[in-house]
């Protein structure tokens, strides 16, 4: 079962790693373990980690130009 939050899949990420740590927060190790075979290769663990490191989150796939969406408009309606 997948983590459902970046804080879910940090905190079970470490817990799979460190029994000191699995044992103070009262996670049992073989599920801890379980959750983070789930989340490899997913985004969430990913992208908590990257925040968690500082890097930048990486961009949404188009963001909203306001000034570039209106000259498109603007153009479109000048030519059609």
């Amino acid at each position: 079962m997948p983590s459902s939050t970046k804080k879910q899949a940090r905190t079970m990420a470490a817990a799979a790693h460190n029994p000191a740590f699995a044992e103070k927060v009262g996670i049992p190790q073989k599920v801890a373990r379980d959750f983070n075979q789930a989340d490899k290769g997913g985004k969430l663990l990913s992208s908590a980690m990257k925040e968690e490191r500082g890097e930048p989150p990486a961009p949404a796939a188009e963001e909203f130009n306001e000034p570039r969406q209106r000259a498109r408009s603007h153009a479109l309606r000048t030519y059609a």
